[in-house]
């Protein structure tokens, strides 16, 4: 619950005064930006802006910040300066460690910890809701160098798999498995080129993660059918193959990395095969047709 006044301040003597005086400079601001004409026109523009659902906190040296609602503390970090939200450590709402993600109610007291060696990452565009703090923050990643922007776009792509599923072991060995075909459809060179355009900011993170889902699903989504045991006159042999099944060949050889990597030794072999008979039964099937 917000509140106006910690308990230190509740013991001040001025504390009424204080908040009487802090109230008069709030309607004051919103005169302003009515324009100072009449009262009615102040009451509009009051009006507008509540309805706008914008929320206004408070800081440790008693300034007000206003920013839309659904802003996160690194939105306010980055609005008191670039040298504040690029060295955001930790943020205290009403005396409480929060979240970097945390959004702040209205008349919330707001206290941002800077650390000197902290730095913005490619995450932290996830974590912001107005235009100003992602444009700065992609102004940092941008000024990396090709090597640290390899680092960062690598550490936050696997972070990301690591928490989507797509890679629950977390090794980036298994994050480089499903790459190839993606970066061939997307267009990259080769996966430092993908890795260092995610930590320059320059391509989404979010959208690199879905195509390594959908990638994923090809891999793992394979017809139960297809493990099945090798019987002579099995019902799989004999089921009419649907319209397309060249192409779909086709198009499961570019992804035969999947096979050399999921299936091995005796395993892998059994499939092969059964993919062999199914192939000369096609054949066999349409050479009588």
């Amino acid at each position: 619950m917000p509140y106006l006044a910690t308990r230190q301040d509740l013991k001040r003597k001025d504390l009424l005064e204080d908040r009487v005086d802090l109230i008069q400079r709030i309607v004051k601001d919103f005169r302003e930006k009515a324009g100072g004409r009449d009262e009615k026109n102040a009451r509009d523009i009051m009006t507008r802006m509540v309805l706008k659902q914008k929320i206004f906190v408070f800081t440790q040296d008693r300034r007000r910040l206003e920013l839309p609602e659904a802003s996160t503390v690194l939105d306010f970090a980055y609005l008191m300066g670039p040298e504040i939200g690029n060295r955001f450590s930790k943020a205290l709402v009403n005396q409480q460690v929060v979240d970097i993600s945390y959004q702040p109610q209205l008349f919330d007291h707001l206290n941002i910890i800077t650390d000197g060696d902290a730095e913005p990452h490619v995450e932290w565009l996830e974590r912001v809701r107005t235009p100003e703090a992602q444009r700065l923050i992609k102004k940092y990643l941008a000024a990396l160098s090709m090597e640290k922007a390899d680092i960062e776009g690598r550490g936050a792509l696997l972070h990301m798999a690591r928490e989507q599923g797509i890679t629950a072991s977390g090794r980036i060995e298994d994050l480089e498995h499903l790459l190839p075909p993606v970066l061939n459809f997307l267009g990259f060179k080769n996966n430092d080129d993908f890795y260092t355009q995610i930590g320059h900011g320059e391509f989404d993170l979010n959208i690199a993660a879905d195509f390594l889902k959908e990638q994923y699903k090809r891999m793992v989504l394979i017809d139960k059918k297809e493990l099945d045991p090798v019987i002579t006159g099995h019902q799989i042999y004999q089921t009419p193959l649907p319209e397309g099944i060249i192409e779909t060949e086709r198009a499961n050889a570019r992804f035969s990395f999947f096979m050399r990597d999921v299936f091995s030794g005796a395993r892998r072999r059994d499939y092969l095969e059964r993919k062999r008979r199914r192939r000369q039964c096609c054949t066999a099937r349409y050479a009588h047709s």
